[in-house]
């Protein structure tokens, strides 16, 4: 179970660098206890994560967005947020493994109705400069979880970002929004396989929705027949 509040196992960064797969897949990646789970989490640390149970209500659960319900697995809290930032930051893709596996219905993910006639599934996109120098999408490892479980396609060309912004996380709720402005487009490929189609956008983190909404507004301007959202983690405004 989870024992501690400020920092992640050292162990399981030994093991994912220089052990076999058999050991990794015995030993939890917060707790170092052995488990025979399928996923990297012992049952005790599966239950103690900040579920935000989204699972239990086909409602939207973050800040009120028309028209487009979002859902969410956990509240940005420890481990969760410090495993996103070791991933998303830091290039740790261990623990962006991780946290694709709670993903997986073996961790007991449950996804609400509205998620059942999904047509394709895009993920938030990143910047040129960004992406080269992280080197990978965050949004898109999610995506492709989630496209792993529900069987949807993930279309990363759809959606692009064609204006570098400052990082949402750096500002204010009303400076959330106009940061935003004019930095996604529709692609010509986009535009003629969103007509009348129910898409998933996913992103890692949301707070106020801006960056949804921004999407999802595009996209049925676009012809989108309707737009949910996905994300791994809120956090509060």
């Amino acid at each position: 179970m989870i024992t501690t509040s400020n920092k992640l196992s050292t162990t399981f960064k030994k093991l994912v660098d220089g052990l076999k797969q058999d050991i990794f897949e015995t030993w939890c990646c917060l707790c170092d206890e052995k488990h025979h789970n399928a996923i990297a989490f012992c049952s005790g640390c599966l239950s103690d994560l900040p579920w935000r149970r989204f699972h239990a209500t086909i409602t939207n659960n973050i800040t009120p967005l028309p028209d487009c319900p979002v859902t969410t697995l956990f509240d940005y809290q420890f481990p969760i947020n410090t495993m996103l930032r070791q991933f998303k930051y830091f290039g740790k893709t261990q623990w962006g493994d991780a946290l694709c596996d709670l993903i997986r219905p073996e961790a007991g993910t449950r996804f609400p109705s509205h998620f059942a006639d999904l047509d394709i599934i895009v993920p938030v996109p990143l910047g040129q400069k960004r992406l080269k120098a992280r080197g990978f999408n965050q949004s898109d490892a999610i995506a492709q979880a989630v496209s792993s479980l529900l069987k949807i396609p993930v279309e990363h060309d759809y959606c692009v970002k064609t204006k570098e912004t400052k990082p949402q996380a750096e500002l204010g709720r009303r400076q959330r929004q106009t940061n935003l402005a004019g930095a996604f487009k529709i692609t010509k490929e986009g535009k003629a396989a969103i007509t009348g189609k129910h898409l998933l956008v996913v992103d890692d983190v949301t707070t106020t929705g801006a960056t949804f909404m921004t999407i999802k507004n595009l996209l049925v301007d676009h012809g989108a027949r309707q737009v949910s959202g996905f994300c791994l983690a809120h956090t509060p405004a």
